[in-house]
């Protein structure tokens, strides 16, 4: 947002102007106070953090200190990209420590509520510019603390800065009790279906249906038939698959309605085509072969046809058993177990692999309605009491062959088909609108915090103390400290001799990841060691991420001329930095150096009592 089109009264600053970044506090190695890990810290504006209860001389040295009132932001991915931020709340004495990930930003009182700035940190565009600007090595990226320093904040006069907050806490509380009841919703939705699958595997969906038509409700006919066609056959192989898990298969008739059977599953699958998983090591994908099916190509019991791999025709014919034909099921046996997809027309004559089991069902059954009873808890309970294994968890062959099926007449297997794919086909309906609705509501919360940044939100009062009228005294009193050789009021750093910038050296200290090394200096934290495998990092901003800018010659620059170890202190002066600086250049040549470090570019070397610079990939002159 540009200067001309903030609303009257509205001034543009950066975050750094407005808070002390990295405050330390001071208090007794006894007092209680609250430790913060990284986990306790919420997502969303109105998430709350929890806290461990410790003593203030276990974690005053190597964490980020805060005390109520300060804004926690995390730097690392993918918690910032989640928007992992929060307000310091409630803690013990006031005083609390937590994740060297944490940037803490203490808002100056008399010109930001730390409610307003945790929005900025919550907003769309802030999150998306740092994400661009994230540098390090894969997994452990990090937001420069520049780039949030020089963020640009369309700041409110502070009591509109309070009313915007005060409205930002009711409305999102409202979205996020929608969100609440959509949840509900969808828990509701599933036990719906879970109930329809239970009434339909105990008789209770077609009760009424079996009391019309007592003379088609006796499936012990067809149970007979299954059983015998598979003895004409030649009876089922013993193989090799392991004996049904003892004490997994216990359903009994009695449980059932009068005239339904229980069959084993593998009486009802084809003689010609048993119960069998499929192709052990598929090979490397290749572009032309043949098509087969993994678990997570049907995840949610929805084939997905996308992901397809394919394998070698060699390697299809050594497997030629586990070929799939149209209207074949197939369930998951490890990893994920129970799992079911009906294969369709695509997928005649591709392949499985031993994650799964083909099922061809013999004509005389209703294939649906065997798709629905193994999805019903009764069976989907027993398939989780046969699971087998540490590593890689699954189910036997022989167990899935043992499943018992409740099976009815042919002529109550469709009336259940056809009852059950009526009210499943209005669930998913409804589930659509819920769907529609969720993503209402996620936009909602970033639509908000919009409207609140472009004075939207509630109404302006023209007695409001302007906000630039704040901002030209914090600068005022900004310069006549620096007239007066006063620290700055952003920097908790006074100028540094040479001789002092040698402090900063690798150094072990506590944290809340204790294999991590940090370089300290006067109680700054850096990761070391964390390196890139190159030297490439996400671009830099584009012309609308404001403020962001390394100085005009940076220290990798100067390491680059150099090509070998030179002193801080000889950085520094190139680098224009004297005695004489302000804290703010010091500020920025050191969150220059631990971005560097953390990035593995610059490799630090302590010699005698001042550290040395050279970049990581050259070799020592």
């Amino acid at each position: 947002m540009e200067e001309r089109d903030l609303p009257v009264g509205w001034a543009m600053a950066t975050v750094g102007e407005l808070t002390n970044v990295g405050p330390k506090n001071e208090t007794a190695d006894e007092t209680e106070v609250g430790f913060v890990p990284l986990q306790r810290l919420g997502v969303t504006y109105l998430s709350r953090h929890t806290h461990e209860p410790r003593v203030w001389k276990e974690v005053k040295k190597g964490y980020t200190q805060f005390q109520n009132g300060d804004v926690l932001l995390a730097r690392i991915t993918p918690s910032f990209e989640n928007g992992k931020a929060g307000i310091a709340r409630d803690l013990p004495n006031g005083l609390g420590a937590g994740s060297t990930e944490y940037i803490v930003f203490r808002p100056f009182a008399d010109a930001l509520d730390p409610r307003y700035l945790l929005a900025h940190f919550k907003t769309r565009s802030f999150l998306t510019s740092g994400e661009m600007v994230m540098t390090g090595a894969v997994g452990q990226q990090r937001v420069p603390k520049a780039f949030v320093l020089e963020s640009q904040l369309p700041l409110a006069p502070l009591n509109e800065q309070r009313r915007i907050a005060a409205k930002l806490d009711t409305t999102l509380a409202a979205v996020e009790a929608c969100r609440q009841r959509l949840d509900g919703v969808a828990a509701i939705l599933k036990r719906f279906r879970q109930a329809v699958l239970a009434a339909a595997t105990s008789g209770e969906l077609t009760r009424e249906w079996r009391e019309e038509r007592p003379d088609s409700i006796d499936a012990a006919g067809l149970a007979r038939y299954l059983r015998t066609n598979h003895q004409n056959s030649g009876g089922h192989r013993a193989g090799n698959a392991a004996p049904p898990t003892e004490g997994v298969h216990d359903l009994s008739n009695q449980d059932f309605p009068d005239g339904w059977q229980l069959v084993c599953l593998r009486d009802i699958v084809k003689p010609e085509r048993p119960i069998t998983y499929g192709i052990l090591k598929p090979g490397p994908e290749l572009s032309n072969g043949i098509p087969y099916v993994r678990v997570a190509d049907y995840p949610g019991n929805k084939l997905s046809l996308d992901g397809i791999r394919k394998t070698s025709q060699e390697i299809d014919e050594l497997y030629k058993r586990s070929r799939l034909e149209l209207g074949d099921l197939l369930i998951s046996i490890r990893g994920t177990v129970g799992r079911l997809i009906s294969i369709p027309a695509e997928l005649i004559g591709a392949n499985i692999t031993q994650d799964s089991a083909r099922l061809s069902i013999q004509e005389v059954v209703d294939s649906s309605y065997i798709m629905i009873a193994l999805q019903s808890e009764i069976l989907q309970s027993r398939m989780r009491r046969a699971i087998k294994g540490v590593a890689v968890r699954g189910i036997n062959i022989g167990d899935v062959r043992a499943l018992q099926i409740p099976l009815p007449s042919i002529e109550e297997q469709e009336e259940v088909s056809r009852r059950v794919n009526d009210l499943i086909s209005l669930s998913d309906q409804l589930e659509a609108k819920l769907s529609a609705a969720r993503k209402i509501v996620d936009r909602l919360t970033s639509a908000l915090l919009a409207k609140a940044f472009r004075g939207e939100l509630v109404v302006q009062d023209p007695s409001d103390e302007p906000a630039w009228e704040l901002l030209e005294r914090i600068r005022a009193s900004r310069q006549a400290d620096a007239a007066a050789g006063k620290p700055s009021r952003r920097g908790r750093h006074k100028p540094l001799a040479h001789s002092e910038l040698s402090s900063l050296a690798p150094t072990p200290v506590p944290t809340d990841e204790p294999s991590r090394v940090f370089l300290v200096r006067t109680g700054d934290e850096t990761t070391q060691g964390e390196k890139s495998p190159s030297r490439v990092s996400k671009p830099k901003p584009t012309d609308n991420l404001k403020g962001w800018s390394p100085m005009q010659k940076d220290l990798i620059q100067i390491l680059e001329q150099h090509q070998t170890w030179i002193s801080a202190s000889t950085a520094c002066e190139e680098m224009g930095i004297s005695d004489g600086s302000s804290s703010d250049d010091l500020e920025l040549f050191y969150s220059q150096l631990k971005e560097q470090v953390e990035d593995g570019l610059v490799d630090v070397q302590r010699r005698v009592d001042e550290d040395w610079l050279k970049l990581s990939s050259l070799k020592v002159a």
